[in-house]
């Protein structure tokens, strides 16, 4: 059983089965862009999705693998970003982008960098040693 859909989804439509875990994601901005309809919202262009022209402009559009990390990057943009998308959609994609970024952050050291603990010499994780040896050694 998958773990369901996540909130980019909201601005994606389901195409296809990509790989044996994830679909393609068509952004619905670009879709919109492709359609001979007005500017419907997120939610409108989804009602289309039985209609030929929604089939022909997923094509047109294209589209990316279905994970958080594609969508959030052609949202964004890795060379250049969607300029077809919701307001809704870029201030998401810049929330689970921060989220992310801190979750990097908190891993490891101010950084970033993960780095192993260090203790004085003489010490064992902070314990002093009674006849410690050589400096540094346990």
């Amino acid at each position: 059983m998958g773990r369901g859909k996540g909130p980019m989804w909201a601005y994606f439509w389901q195409g296809k089965t990509a790989i044996s875990v994830h679909f393609r994601a068509h952004c619905l901005g670009c879709i919109r862009r492709h359609m001979s309809k007005p500017e419907p919202t997120d939610a409108d262009t989804l009602k289309l999705e039985d209609d030929t022209s929604f089939k022909a402009a997923c094509e047109k559009a294209g589209s990316v693998l279905g994970t958080k990390a594609a969508m959030v990057v052609h949202i964004l943009g890795g060379e250049k970003a969607c300029r077809n998308v919701s307001a809704a959609a870029v201030a998401k994609a810049k929330e689970l982008w921060k989220k992310e970024q801190k979750k990097k952050r908190t891993r490891g050291g101010e950084d970033g960098f993960i780095r192993k603990k260090t203790y004085r010499p003489g010490t064992v994780k902070g314990k002093k040693i009674e006849n410690p040896g050589t400096p540094g050694t346990l």
